[in-house]
């Protein structure tokens, strides 16, 4: 059963991102907190977009991603994911000075939300994760937390 959806939003390749400190293994994606550090999930190469669990990787180590809030939409009929997405996005976005240290604008770190897929939504999960990762791709050594990056 597939629990969640990522989409990457602004950029041409896809990125996905959340875990936790614990090195080497997988985490549910209903468990990952602000500050868990994950890489994208792969299968053959390939950027896996519904997903249950996310490689967890220690935000010491090189890694893809970074979830740096978490918050609940409104209960109700499932928006769809394109509507669910932007609700994301317009969720995360001013959630981002206050974990970075910088504005969105002037960051050289991109967003995307981790949305629930229509099973998870009508399961009663609302749970958005907000996620970050270098707009170049490359790999993330250390929190952003406070990094002012």
């Amino acid at each position: 059963m597939t629990w969640w959806r990522r989409v990457a939003g602004l950029m041409a390749a896809s990125v996905l991102v959340l875990a936790s400190c614990s090195s080497g293994s997988s985490d549910s994606v209903a468990d990952v907190s602000p500050g868990d550090c994950f890489d994208d999930p792969t299968a053959n190469g390939e950027l896996i977009e519904e997903i249950e669990t996310l490689p967890v990787v220690d935000c010491d180590e090189p890694h893809d991603n970074e979830a740096y809030a978490v918050f609940d939409v409104e209960d109700g009929a499932f928006p769809g994911n394109d509507a669910l997405y932007e609700e994301g996005l317009d969720g995360c976005l001013p959630l981002f000075e206050g974990y970075v240290g910088s504005s969105y604008e002037t960051s050289r770190l991109e967003i995307f939300p981790i949305t629930p897929v229509a099973e998870v939504w009508a399961g009663g999960d609302r749970r958005i994760i907000c996620a970050l990762f270098d707009i170049d791709l490359a790999k993330l050594t250390g929190s952003m937390r406070d990094s002012g990056e």
